[in-house]
């Protein structure tokens, strides 16, 4: 008997597990990641680089790609999108019952503070190579992307519902990430790191 309710609860916090995995999607954090790269190496071939803006841009970029991941799951369920029609792709795992909304919040809670005390330890590395003015600026693009992350097709007023994905995906991961990383590395603003954000941003939009 004893053995059996182990047997249980292993099966069960195998399949929680598989759970939260399809729900934050590895898949696409790779693309996230990628755009960081990208600008990390642009910057690098200029001769100015800093693994700990390296380090820091991708796992910011990372766990933001994770939040909307997360915020979508649960904002499709709120909104029906996942229970009219016939899916096409893996089920959400709220839709599905895996996730609890409740649940599924939390880990949203968790995703925003991972993602804001990760962008904080990335401006306070950069803080001494850049102006007071542009500390604000990044502070500022940090909690944009955050409120874009969640509000993609959650929240009241989702604007991934009403045609503007596309442009929002384009900027935050394709200009706002290779450039804002770029600007970090270098802490100048060139001609270089365009081109490769806008194809970045193109990209981004075709898979996402």
């Amino acid at each position: 008997m004893h053995l059996d309710v182990l047997t249980y609860q292993h099966i069960n916090n195998m399949a929680s597990t598989q759970a939260w995995l399809s729900a934050i999607r590895p898949r696409t954090l790779f693309l996230s990641a990628a755009t960081t790269i990208c600008g990390s190496a642009v910057a690098y071939s200029t001769g100015a680089f800093s693994l700990w803006i390296a380090v820091l841009t991708l796992l910011t970029a990372t766990l933001l790609q994770l939040l909307s991941n997360m915020s979508n799951d649960l904002g499709d369920f709120q909104h029906g999108t996942d229970t009219t029609g016939e899916r096409v792709g893996p089920k959400r795992t709220v839709q599905s019952g895996a996730i609890t909304p409740k649940e599924m919040k939390r880990g949203i809670a968790v995703a925003i503070a991972a993602s804001a005390l990760v962008g904080a330890v990335l401006l306070y590395e950069a803080a001494q190579f850049i102006s007071l003015w542009h500390i604000l600026l990044f502070f500022l693009l940090g909690l944009l992307s955050i409120i874009a992350a969640i509000t993609y097709t959650a929240g009241n007023h989702p604007y991934g519902y009403i045609g503007l994905g596309d442009i929002f995906s384009f900027t935050f991961f394709g200009l706002v990430s290779v450039v804002g990383t770029y600007f970090l590395h270098t802490h100048t603003l060139d001609f270089r790191p365009w081109l490769p954000a806008i194809g970045m941003g193109c990209f981004t939009v075709l898979v996402l």
